[in-house]
């Protein structure tokens, strides 16, 4: 009977962590990509990298989506950069007034889905990051449907979970802007890379409990004939918190510094 009592507990972790592998994926698929659009090399002279902004490549694929993550009470978004103002990296003017704004000014703009075909306009927003809370206004779209045009100004489609910020809501919130953002772009990659050999270990670590009981079990078998589980076989073999593993599983653009993963609400 331990016998059986210990294959069911290795079973049920076995079974648990499928699970919330299960549920990571389709939290992460709520939203499903519409389709995609081939990149065009903008012309000579086209596409404003102010802010850093990313160029379409030639013959690229870019991913586009109508929807947006839902929003529930805290709803995790990705801070980037952008300009509201006339010749700026941010295109035309915006959205929902046809006007441009003053980067010294709190408003932001949103993906697609969240944009809401302009039912959020004029709505303020709370955004939560890098410890701290800051209001800014709607007042435009970060276009999730489209791209790699002379409307778009030959950048790519935003991804659906956008909150684009002018640089006073990044000042507010304390998060560098231009070079310095390279930095944190770079920490975002290695607590990445730290994040995965961490359950790489885990899983090295998991086979070894296992092994160890085989042997054990094997061990016991050769010395009183028949193959009888000693009282190690039984425990639980220490695994991650569940959190951290729904973390891991997450895309790379969620593992983030703090100050890039905000939450925001009232939308």
């Amino acid at each position: 009977m331990r016998k059986q009592a210990c294959s069911s507990t290795v079973s049920f972790l076995i079974f648990f962590l499928l699970l919330v592998s299960i549920f990571s994926i389709v939290e992460a698929k709520t939203c499903k990509p519409s389709g995609k659009i081939k990149g065009k090399k903008p012309p000579e002279g086209e596409c404003n990298q102010q802010n850093g902004s990313d160029c379409c490549e030639e013959g690229k694929l870019y991913t586009t989506y109508k929807c947006s993550p839902k929003v529930s009470g805290l709803t995790k978004a990705v801070l980037t950069i952008n300009s509201f103002e006339k010749d700026g990296d941010g295109g035309g003017p915006s959205e929902c007034d046809n006007k441009f704004h003053s980067d010294k000014t709190m408003v932001v703009a949103l993906s697609t889905g969240w944009f809401n075909k302009e039912k959020r306009c004029f709505n303020n927003i709370t955004i939560y990051g890098n410890g701290k809370r800051v209001k800014a206004m709607v007042v435009d779209e970060c276009d999730s449907t489209q791209g790699c045009d002379d409307e778009h100004d030959y950048q790519p489609p935003c991804p659906n979970n956008i909150v684009d910020g002018s640089e006073a809501v990044w000042k507010a919130l304390g998060v560098p802007t231009l070079s310095e953002d390279s930095l944190f772009r770079m920490s975002a990659e290695v607590l990445t890379l730290m994040d995965l050999l961490i359950q790489k270990l885990w899983l090295l670590a998991f086979l070894g409990v296992v092994v160890r009981n085989v042997q054990g079990r094997l061990i016991d078998g050769i010395s009183n004939g028949v193959v009888k589980p000693s009282a190690r076989q039984c425990q639980a073999p220490a695994i991650r918190e569940p959190s951290s593993f729904v973390a891991s599983s997450f895309p790379p653009e969620h593992v983030v510094v703090e100050s890039k993963n905000l939450n925001f609400i009232s939308l």
